[in-house]
């Protein structure tokens, strides 16, 4: 195991693709987006879970993202629909700027293939 000593995340790493993922999904116009604190009266709500946000450096240093999305049917109580989607990146560990720019670029993958699921599924 390693890590990048000199990184640093501005907030918890879920929030932050949280963050990442409205800002996704507002930049392609998608209608009625907002965070769960936002109190919306909404009918079908995108449910996500944070499963790799890693650079294997055992297997080639590739940056990983992976992320398991669902659709819940508000009314019902009930998903209807579910998908794990997952990016992988060429990384280096050194410099750091680099790893994050690979990390970066798998999350935006996966950011983009969950836009184009949920445009399809909802």
């Amino acid at each position: 195991m390693s890590y990048l000593p000199d990184a640093q995340l501005s907030d918890t790493l879920p929030r932050l693709v949280q963050t990442r993922l409205l800002q996704t999904f507002e930049a392609s116009n998608f209608p009625n987006i907002g965070r769960p604190d936002d109190q919306l009266s909404v009918d079908v709500t995108l449910a996500t879970e944070l499963r790799a946000f890693e650079i294997d450096a055992g297997n080639g240093n590739v940056a990983t993202v992976t992320v398991n999305a669902k659709l819940v049917d508000e009314r019902r109580g009930a998903i209807f629909a579910s998908q794990i989607f997952t990016a992988s990146t060429p990384a280096t560990l050194d410099p750091t700027a680099t790893a994050i720019a690979a990390l970066d670029k798998s999350l935006q993958n996966v950011m983009n293939q969950i836009l184009q699921w949920t445009a399809k599924t909802a």
